[in-house]
């Protein structure tokens, strides 16, 4: 689920609560603790993230965080589990290594749920 694609709710959260709050509004409301909460930002320093991964954390959510640069707040925050650092200030470079980053991901979650014997059960949280 993402949740930048609800063009009305950011605005709405945004106007009544802050833009620092549109990610931690709707992970308060729409997360479980079997969800994994994946925030991506290209130098590391977008509050909206870190509150958003707070919030997930907080609500028992796998934090995961793909940052650029040194990582800021968001790689050094103790409410995030995984930081995957793209490790270059030049944000067009932290774009690309992050959509690279996304998509084997997103392949071996699949792999995962295609094929549930792959993961032992100590593995499995």
């Amino acid at each position: 689920l993402s949740l930048t694609n609800d063009v009305a709710t950011v605005t709405g959260i945004a106007a009544g609560e802050g833009t620092a709050e549109v990610f931690a509004h709707q992970l308060g409301q729409l997360g479980r603790s079997e969800d994994i909460a994946l925030g991506v930002t290209v130098d590391g320093r977008c509050s909206a993230v870190l509150r958003g991964l707070e919030t997930a954390a907080a609500r028992g959510l796998l934090t995961v965080a793909l940052v650029g640069g040194d990582g800021g707040p968001v790689a050094t925050s103790p409410a995030v589990e995984h930081v995957l650092l793209a490790r270059s200030d030049d944000p067009r470079v932290v774009k690309e290594l992050h959509v690279t980053v996304y998509h084997v991901l997103w392949e071996l979650a699949h792999v995962f749920l295609e094929q549930p014997g792959v993961l032992g059960p100590e593995v499995v949280r």
